[in-house]
């Protein structure tokens, strides 16, 4: 039943956020602002990403509840991708309908160094993360020591252990509880390292909404990633106290604890952060426009990507949406989206290997 319940909570999980960012307002579609009045084509693309959604819950729910394990396992790895693919394609028919928008030469605007990452970090929330992995480690090692010589360490869809082995490998969860913090430190200088360009006219202006973008953008992924590694660290004392004598029952109660921080921490960002980077994104285009600096001939696919030889900059914000994007012109660009697609991949893989001993 844990199993099911598990696997029906990823479907809802998925669901819920793409039904967030699938709205429409007077001025926006999907958080973008086309550059024009929305018409009755951008109405149609919310409603028909809304019933792909919405029919994918039915489905994936009543596949989880109802199906053989092997299926329900299935349905729930395959179908959350069906409303996130339907979104990306509406999304981008969205964009490429946008009015376009003039955007000023990079020797046009002053380029200036851009303000440091620490201006927009919160420190409660750094010290939060560190204590979290400090705590967790130290709270394993007090419980190593009395832990039998085999853990479970991978289970099947039913929630049964699968494979067995030293505790120690157990340390591999505070490993990713560090990669998860380093990951967000990256997005973090991403975001700090982005262009700093300000119009001539109104440049205070300019300048404090983008801190406060810049901000509103970091404090999103600091929020994410301290649930993400709140989630890990559940999971890691939860197999660690559930393997001692008598406390097999804390296994399921920090598989329930786990999946409620990591779906809280999705949704939960999203509902909190989009309305206020939406606004900020506004006053940003009425004061220059977002991507103030960048080569009007290096926006490809409507205004998607952004590939200018001639520009030096690697991180600049989004033309149209919310967020950053890189200068694909710039091979650091594809090192860190090859880094950042390895290594998931990489960590995905192992435990498929190790899985399997």
């Amino acid at each position: 039943m844990l199993s099911r319940i598990i696997l029906a909570s990823t479907i809802v999980t998925v669901v819920l956020v793409v039904w967030l960012v699938a709205r429409t307002d007077r001025e926006r579609v999907f958080y973008m602002d086309l550059g024009r009045k929305l018409d009755a084509n951008d109405r149609a693309r919310v409603r028909r990403v809304r019933v792909v959604t919405l029919g994918s819950a039915l489905i994936g729910v009543a596949g989880a509840a109802f199906t053989p394990i092997p299926t329900a396992v299935l349905v729930s790895t395959l179908l959350p991708f069906v409303p996130i693919v339907w979104l990306l394609i509406e999304v981008v028919g969205a964009v490429k309908s946008a009015k376009p928008m003039e955007a000023s030469l990079r020797f046009r605007v002053p380029l200036t160094d851009p303000p440091p990452a620490k201006q927009y970090v919160s420190l409660p929330l750094q010290v939060a993360q560190g204590a979290l992995v400090l705590l967790s480690a130290a709270a394993f090692v007090l419980v190593r020591s009395h832990l039998p010589e085999l853990v479970p360490l991978h289970f099947d869809a039913a929630g049964r252990p699968n494979r067995w082995g030293s505790p120690d490998e157990l340390w591999a969860l505070g490993g990713i509880m560090l990669f998860c913090w380093a990951l967000s430190w990256l997005i973090v200088v991403g975001v700090a390292k982005e262009r700093w360009a300000l119009p001539t006219t109104q440049t205070e202006a300019y300048a404090r909404a983008s801190r406060r973008r810049r901000s509103l953008l970091v404090r999103m992924v600091e929020v994410l990633m301290l649930c993400v590694n709140g989630a890990v660290a559940v999971s890691w004392l939860g197999i660690a106290l559930g393997s001692l004598p008598g406390m097999s029952h804390l296994l399921a109660i920090s598989v329930v604890a786990a999946l409620v921080l990591s779906a809280g921490g999705a949704v939960g960002s999203l509902v909190a952060f989009l309305a206020p980077l939406a606004a900020v994104q506004r006053e940003l285009t009425a004061l220059g426009g977002v991507a103030l600096g960048t080569r009007p001939d290096g926006w490809r696919w409507g205004g998607m990507i952004y590939y200018a030889p001639d520009d030096p900059a690697l991180f600049i914000p989004k033309r149209i949406g919310i967020g950053q994007t890189f200068n694909f012109a710039r091979p650091a660009a594809w090192l860190i989206l090859i880094v950042l697609l390895v290594v998931p991949i990489g960590i995905a893989f192992t435990s498929m290997l190790l899985s399997r001993r």
